[in-house]
């Protein structure tokens, strides 16, 4: 009994305890308003910090922001949000406590965007950093359409998904966009970002649960 008890114990804790990874930033946060990350910047707690000129921008169709872009299938009203990354410079992600191992970024352009995704460790004593890898960011087409099926003109709305994997110690994000204009979303750092209880863990709970109100039933009847 007393050990089943220390399961069911352990069991609700680790359930209830968030992994450790970083989060993923999915930027839905705030109105409808473009927003500056570097000011108001939502992954401060997570030790993640933004460059001056990092955006996060709402979308235009049907949810009352600047960005010409979204994400099917469309929710009217819904506040779609992404970070924004033009031809005016690059945009930097700091990572103050690292992430290893992966980076997959979503991201959305025009048929002819073309940009890029730098992974740096940290800065030596002269200021430089190595750079870990690289991905390429392409667009994959611009053919949009709305809830019921009908063409959407002058929005970028074909989701790609890029992956880095394989390295140790990443700092720093730097997108940048040779041509064109990109919105990206659900930015994972590291392997897995999420905080919530795996359907394994909330079974295995439930099922110590189940067996500790057996054990204490069967007690009852014993006595009665």
């Amino acid at each position: 009994m007393k050990a089943l008890k220390t399961l069911v114990a352990s069991t609700l804790i680790a359930v209830a305890a968030p992994s450790m990874a970083n989060p993923v930033l999915d930027f839905q946060v705030g109105g409808f308003a473009t927003q500056s990350l570097f000011t108001n910047n939502p992954y401060a707690s997570s030790n993640i910090s933004f460059s001056q000129n990092a955006l996060n921008v709402a979308s235009s169709y049907k949810a009352g922001g600047e960005g010409n872009f979204f994400q099917p299938p469309v929710v009217p009203d819904a506040s779609v949000r992404a970070l924004y990354v033009g031809n005016s410079g690059s945009v930097d992600i700091f990572v103050g406590d690292h992430f290893d191992d992966e980076l997959k970024i979503s991201f959305t352009t025009g048929a002819s965007g073309a940009g890029k995704a730098l992974v740096y460790g940290d800065a030596d004593a002269n200021g430089q950093r190595s750079v870990l890898g690289s991905l390429d960011l392409a667009g994959a087409g611009t053919e949009c359409t709305d809830e019921n099926g009908q063409p959407v003109q002058g929005y970028y709305c074909v989701w790609s998904t890029v992956t880095l994997k394989g390295f140790t110690g990443a700092s720093l994000i730097s997108l940048s966009a040779s041509s064109g204009e990109f919105f990206l979303d659900n930015i994972q750092l590291g392997r897995g970002g999420s905080n919530v209880p795996e359907p394994g863990s909330i079974a295995l709970s439930l099922a110590a649960l189940g067996a500790l109100a057996y054990t204490r039933k069967r007690k009852q009847q014993k006595q009665a």
